[in-house]
């Protein structure tokens, strides 16, 4: 988590997102959803709280999706590979 370069949050259902991968990988069914993983935007919280958890102060330690990336452009115990990752289709746009 502290190797970890995701530098996007995100604001999903009334609910702030240390990590934006982590928001979209609950979201598509990918990965479980921890109550620590967000700041639930319903509830209040002071300035400095936010600010903490922005800046990565998360209850836990690390988020949910932190067990299945290992690191967001961090290359640690995960070599990155076509193989490993998957090919994408190719796009083709037209005009």
């Amino acid at each position: 988590f502290k190797k970890c370069t995701a530098q996007f949050r995100a604001i999903e259902n009334s609910k702030l997102y240390y990590c934006h991968l982590s928001s979209s990988a609950h979201k598509a069914g990918l990965c479980n959803e921890n109550p620590s993983d967000y700041l639930n935007l319903k509830e209040s919280y002071t300035k400095e709280q936010i600010a903490n958890f922005i800046c990565g102060n998360i209850e836990r330690g690390y988020v949910e999706l932190c067990r299945s990336c290992n690191g967001c452009n961090t290359r640690i115990n995960i070599p990155g590979s076509p193989g490993i990752q998957g090919l994408r289709d190719k796009i083709v746009l037209s005009n």
